[in-house]
């Protein structure tokens, strides 16, 4: 296959926006496209290689993936093997058990399953994960384990034109596409990971390598509007893109798209061909691969270093980093291997064999962190990784799965006849901690739902929730009011959530009508307000408890690291007027005029500094979330149930 300089600089198109996404840069909020971008370069290049192997009859499966284990491996291993130290270093127990399981999974090439199974990409834990990155790689892998075959037996078997071949892959692109818009909607999480829905992208790159525009040129100035449009496209989801655009999908086209017309069309002697071969830009898109490999795991142990998020001009000196070390592994690592004439590596047989033994190696190491679980007795002085990973965990002991309950459960309730009442999503759950501290024989019961906020009637929508998980959230809260009904000992109704949520989404009601672009605080507002009438319409008494305030960081983790590295008591604190709590202020502000509200955020902030660590007692356990022994410390201290009562009189 003709070298064509152009690719190089449209693979460094591709990586720069990744790395600088995750580099926290402002405007580079849909950098993550770049790995779409790559996605169609892969699929291009890779089925221009097999159908000329074809054509040429000079293919073997054998060689295909020696090929690949060639381009992939070496650098992969490399990089995994440098990130243990460090993991073992800056993470906790249940990070480094973790960072052990998807180790494993990187090294079966299943990573994105295991992600999927996890974490969403865009959330505060996948930040701290080294190996996040790997789930691309894992879909490329399962990829080209399975097209080689697909062709073999389209080409040789079938013996089908390259014309038939060509409708058939664009009905499969088609049949994926469908199932990513499908996908997003009723399985985000799976709709981002997995390959049935992210093969369209890499078929996109199958069609152009087949399509008939792949040899016969076009006017030079058509050729230059169309891959100049390209460039733009791709710029504007670059720039235009964020978090909340669903991937994939038909959004996705527009990337995808644009990274088509300036494969076909960014012919050599037009103008974008000439920019895109210019030697930093080619120079860039040949170390692209160990640039996206490196940049993962020293952003994230430079976060899992930091106290709060590592500043903007530290993360830019480390993606410069990353390129360096990209080079370095390129020129003693990528290329040696890559060349069959490699003295070490000369033999397919050679190769396979010793990158099975360090392949079996680095299992060997994932799984001793997994059976070791961590090594929680890591200690620094007279404090182990383990007390500490402790102090910020979910409380699972008297109230065990309260936060994940879908129905009425009797494990989540202190007394069979309970009084009062708990509702609302997991910020809801981290309050019994203190409320029982207040008063211990409080007859309290729970009944919560992850991220469904306690409103009547009243959902949203997000593209990282489902349709389905909508319903439940709707289904949920009604069914908590049927409870209620037929539980006449219960005297107090406390209504608590996160509340943010919603204000980030459009809401909706029960019955799909939209309310995107009204004022969401008063919407939302509003609902509370017709959940706290319906209660009280069956006699109880109904009150609301703010969420805490939160800070952009995740706070949990500073004082994790605080205490760790001896840091001041006062090294995770913050002013309340930086935090991003405006929102959830507004929207409890109002509240007040029409509920009593017990307000955390007067609790922790009472001087307007929002104090992380009071006595010793860790608030947080998160980003938002009340730590256990700090709703202790709260609810006793401010005597939670007292001010229940006396607010709901």
């Amino acid at each position: 296959m003709q070298h064509r300089p152009e690719i190089e600089g449209l693979r460094a198109l591709a990586v720069l926006p990744v790395i600088l996404f995750h580099a926290g840069l402002p405007w580079m909020s849909g950098g993550f496209v770049g790995v779409d971008v790559f996605f169609v370069i892969s699929g291009y290049l890779i089925t221009l290689l097999l159908i000329e192997d074809f054509s040429a009859g000079t293919f073997s499966l054998w060689g295909f993936y020696e090929r690949r284990a060639r381009r992939i491996l070496p650098a992969l291993f490399l990089v995994m093997a440098c990130a243990v130290p460090f993991a073992y270093a800056l993470m906790t127990p249940s990070q480094l058990s973790a960072f052990g399981r998807t180790s494993l999974a990187v090294l079966g090439f299943v990573s994105n399953i295991a992600f999927w199974r996890d974490h969403g990409y865009f959330s505060a834990a996948a930040e701290l994960n080294p190996l996040l990155h790997t789930w691309s790689l894992a879909v490329e892998e399962q990829f080209y384990l399975v097209f080689p075959l697909f062709l073999l037996v389209l080409m040789r078997v079938a013996n089908l034109s390259r014309t038939a071949l060509f409708w058939i892959i664009a009905l499969l692109a088609l049949a994926s596409l469908g199932l990513s818009e499908w996908g997003w909607r009723n399985e985000p999480k799976a709709n981002f990971y997995l390959t049935p829905t992210r093969a369209w992208e890499l078929l996109a790159g199958s069609l152009l390598a087949l399509s008939p525009w792949q040899n016969n040129r076009k006017p030079l100035i058509l050729e230059d509007i169309l891959s100049f449009l390209g460039l733009a496209m791709i710029a504007f989801a670059i720039v235009g893109f964020d978090a909340d655009t669903p991937s994939p999908s038909l959004w996705m086209l527009v990337p995808v798209t644009g990274a088509g017309l300036i494969l076909v069309f960014a012919q050599p002697g037009t103008r974008v061909a000439r920019l895109l071969s210019i030697g930093p830009l080619c120079a860039v898109g040949a170390i692209s691969y160990g640039a996206y490999l490196w940049h993962q795991p020293i952003f994230a142990f430079a976060r899992l270093r930091s106290l709060g998020d590592p500043p903007l001009w530290l993360m830019l000196a480390l993606s410069l980093l990353a390129f360096g070390l990209a080079a370095l592994s390129w020129r003693y690592v990528e290329q040696p291997f890559r060349r069959k004439q490699n003295p070490y590596f000369p033999r397919r047989a050679t190769l396979f064999a010793a990158l099975a033994v360090v392949l079996v190696g680095l299992a060997g190491i994932a799984g001793t962190l997994r059976v070791a679980k961590g090594f929680p007795n890591r200690s620094n002085g007279d404090v182990t990784f383990a007390a500490l990973d402790a102090r910020i965990a979910m409380d699972k002991l008297r109230w065990k799965d309260c936060d994940f309950a879908r129905r009425e459960n009797s494990a989540c309730r202190s007394d069979p006849r309970p009084e009062v009442l708990l509702w609302g999503d997991s910020y809801a759950q981290h309050l019994a901690a203190g409320l029982m501290a207040s008063d211990p024989g409080l007859k309290l019961q729970l009944l919560t739902l992850p991220a469904c906020a306690p409103v009547l009637g009243v959902s949203f929508w997000q593209t990282n929730r489902s349709q389905a998980r909508i319903d439940e959230c709707q289904n949920f809260n009604a069914a908590v009011l049927k409870a209620l009904e037929a539980s006449p000992q219960i005297r107090f109704v406390i209504l608590a959530g996160s509340f943010t949520g919603p204000l980030r989404g459009d809401l909706v009601f029960a019955q799909g009508v939209s309310l995107a672009g009204t004022n969401q605080t008063e919407v939302l507002a509003f609902g509370l307000q017709a959940t706290i009438a319906a209660v009280q319409a069956l006699g109880r008494k109904a009150l609301v408890i703010s969420p805490p305030p939160t800070h952009r960081r995740n706070t949990g983790n500073c004082l994790l690291r605080s205490v760790w590295y001896n840091a001041p008591e006062d090294a995770c604190d913050f002013p309340l007027t930086e935090a991003a709590n405006a929102d959830a202020l507004a929207l409890m502000d109002a509240v007040e005029r029409f509920a009593p509200v017990m307000r955390l955020d007067r609790m922790i902030c009472p001087d307007g500094i929002c104090r992380a660590q009071p006595q010793g007692r860790f608030i947080w356990r998160d980003a938002g979330h009340l730590a256990v022994e700090g709703a202790e410390f709260l609810g006793k201290s401010n005597d939670w149930m007292g001010q229940v009562r006396k607010l709901a009189q």
